[in-house]
């Protein structure tokens, strides 16, 4: 179980995902953020925070979050069964997309 502090950016993600076409509504125990801290690490949880719902490049988040294009490329780079929710490719380039039908929310 994660102490309070660390699930505000949870709760800023569940507030940004809420406002999506499938939503997120916050419960009285709070269990979604439970489940947000499981899919998403806190550094995750906070470029999550800064995509659109439609795909975009890691040039362009970067740009959004002023990170460096190396820093959101690892903080993205996962898994294949991971990644699935951050990550598609199309026509040889990589697109990025936040919260895809593969993670269960839309």
């Amino acid at each position: 179980m994660h102490h309070s502090h660390h699930l505000e950016i949870y709760e800023k993600l569940r507030e940004k995902l809420d406002k999506a076409p499938v939503g997120l509504p916050k419960t009285v125990s709070g269990v979604e953020k439970e489940i947000l801290s499981v899919l998403f690490d806190e550094e995750e949880a906070k470029i999550a925070l800064h995509m659109p719902f439609v795909r975009f490049t890691a040039e362009m988040l970067a740009e959004k979050t002023g990170k460096s294009l190396d820093y959101i490329e690892k903080n993205s780079e996962r898994d294949d069964k991971e990644r699935d929710c951050m990550e598609r490719r199309e026509r040889g380039e990589g697109l990025l997309q936040a919260f895809p039908r593969h993670c269960g929310i839309g």
